[in-house]
Parts: C-alpha cells; structure tokens; sequence
C-alpha cells in the first residue's frame, strides 16, 4: 500500500454558476454529463484543498477497479464529512484546447457510471476569476490516471546539501544546502508537474537532457533534466565576455547544439521544481552548477498566480516598478549567448 496526495481539490461549491458557467459536471453515461463546452470559473475567494489517498495496489488512479482507492484520512467538503476509510472514485477528465486537465472524483459510493460529483481535482492550481473552457472529455472507464499527474529541476535531481546529496523532491522549506558562497536556506520550494498530455500541447516545455560529462570535466556526474529556461553556469575559459567576467549563465535549452545536450521527447511527464533562497544563487544539480530561481520577469513568468502570490508574502519588495535582483553571473545579451556557445561548441 502507498499513499497518494491530490494536491488541488476543489468543492463543487467553489465554482461559480451565474451565467453560463456550471458547477463540475455530474458522471453520466460514463461521461461528464452534458456536452463540451463546459465553461468552470472558480469564485474569487476559492481555494484548493489536499486529499489523501491510500491505493493498495499502487497501480494508479482508476474508476472501475477502485476497490483499493480509499481516504487517509476524514475531509470535509461542501459541508458533508467524508470519514477515513471511504472510497475513492475517479469519473471523468475534461480538458481545454491548451491541454489544461480537470477530474471528477465521487467519495463514498461505488463506480455506477452515473456517479455525482464529489469534488474537482487539478493537475495544476487553477486560478480564481478566471474562465476555463473544457472543450473535450476522457472517461476513464477501465484505463487509469498516473498519480503523479496531479504535483526547475526535474524529480529526481539531486541538489547538493551540506551533508550530501538530497533528492530534489525530498527538500522542504528551510532546509539547508551549498552555494558558492556557502550553505544557504531554502526560503520556498515550488513545484509545477506536466503531464504528457500537457507536454503534447506546450512542447516547448519539454525537459532538456545533459548527458553525463557533457559540459566537461566529469558534469554532471549523471544525466540531468532541466527546464528549457533554467540557466546553467559555463566557462568561457581565459577570454573575458562584454561583461567582463569569464563564465555565464545560460539557459539549458540554448545549449542543445552542443554534443549531448537535447530536448527529451521520450519524458511522458515531468514535474519541475524552483528553489528559492534569499538571493540569486549558483547551486549543485547532479553536480553541475546550476541556478537557484530568479526573481525576475522571466522567474516570476514561469510560475501560478498563486505562487506569485506567495512569493510576494516573502519577498514584497517585487512589486516595486524599480526592483532589481542581482544575477548570481551577469546577465549576457542573445548575440553574447550565441558567441559563446559557438566558442564552447568549437
């Protein structure tokens, strides 16, 4: 048996239903009741809460053979106490033209193909106030969702800490690890999972490989999977750049017209995760010298309005029109990329 967390759970009670938006659709028919479109808008003060669910196969999310899908423990939503120990039951996926992907789920009863929707489940936060157009539906039936589809560095990265490696997934806020400047604290962990459908519809955040050694020296010390934007630290050598400074950081996907270094098509899924100290920092991916999150435009861009509304908890100074944060290495124009990575191929 293994325990699985939805992170986004979303009461029927949160949608807003004037006008032409609906409440989650009931199942019918082994389908959302209905047809596409169905327009979801979430009430400005919605908020998702976490389910807990205990599988003792560990197969995945099911519909039909569901026996073993049961709560780790009560929840309350829309005012009823579904009790640990109750069944778990996933209906239907609806999905929008960008690929965004939403479930319903029932508690309590047995797969009927008719079941009433319990709650909404996301693969990502969905933002309050704003119109979601389900254009297409999935019924599970038989088949079965990948738990994962429902939580940067790709998992499975390992970020050097003080007292040695630490799986990327496994760090909390607060926690400890090295910089080149020497042991920091984690301010916040963030985390964004794409799943393959999402990675069908944005195929440009599809993860970039660096083969083991690709960027010389034994780096990384095994394969590691990176975001098209997370920059990586690499050497110039001797010659100094416009800035001045001999080494850059670069974003992985500029660097895949270098020998092992490529975008992955083979990942079906990927989460990612952003990990932000207290300033920008060079930290220790698989070895390689990598960026902590950047608190910049293109920083900022890459995470939830929600997120951003956490950061801005942490670090509110970012709403000034004059905030600056400084760049671990200097930041290099695109022709200045281009030059050195035609050095670096060379």
């Amino acid at each position: 048996m293994a325990n699985f967390t939805l992170q986004y759970v979303y009461q029927v009670s949160d949608f807003d239903q004037s006008g032409s938006n609906q409440a989650p659709p009931n199942e019918s028919g082994a389908k959302a009741a209905g047809t596409p479109p169905f327009n979801l808008q979430l009430d400005a003060n919605a908020g998702p809460q976490q389910l807990t669910i205990s599988d003792t196969d560990d197969s995945g999310f099911d519909e039909i053979n569901s026996a073993g899908q049961t709560l780790q423990s009560d929840i309350t939503l829309d005012g009823v106490t579904y009790p640990a120990g109750s069944k778990v039951v996933v209906n239907y996926e609806i999905i929008t033209d960008d690929g965004f992907s939403g479930f319903s789920i029932t508690i309590g009863d047995n797969n009927s193909g008719k079941n009433v929707t319990t709650a909404f489940v996301s693969t990502e936060p969905m933002e309050p106030g704003e119109l979601y157009t389900f254009t297409s539906e999935y019924n599970i039936g038989r088949g079965e969702r990948d738990y994962a589809d429902f939580a940067c560095f790709a998992q499975g990265t390992l970020i050097r800490g003080v007292d040695g490696d630490i799986p990327v997934q496994d760090l909390r806020d607060g926690d400890i690890i090295e910089t080149e400047n020497g042991p920091k604290p984690i301010r916040k962990i963030l985390s964004r999972r794409l799943s393959r459908r999402d990675l069908r519809k944005t195929p440009n955040m599809r993860p970039i490989r660096l083969v083991a050694g690709c960027l010389g020296m034994g780096l990384p010390s095994t394969d590691l999977l990176l975001s098209p934007q997370h920059r990586v630290l690499v050497s110039s050598g001797k010659r100094q750049l416009l800035s001045g400074a001999t080494e850059a950081l670069l974003p992985a996907k500029k660097l895949t017209s270098l020998p092992g270094v490529f975008v992955d098509e083979g990942v079906r899924a990927v989460t990612y995760f952003h990990i932000l100290l207290e300033a920008h920092e060079v930290i220790y991916a698989n070895d390689a010298p990598t960026e902590s999150l950047y608190l910049g435009t293109f920083g900022l861009a890459a995470l939830s309005q929600l997120q951003r509304i956490e950061l801005l908890g942490l670090f509110p100074e970012i709403t000034d029109p004059d905030f600056e944060w400084p760049h671990a290495r200097p930041a290099l124009r695109p022709k200045q990329q281009e030059r050195l990575i035609a050095r670096l191929a060379r």
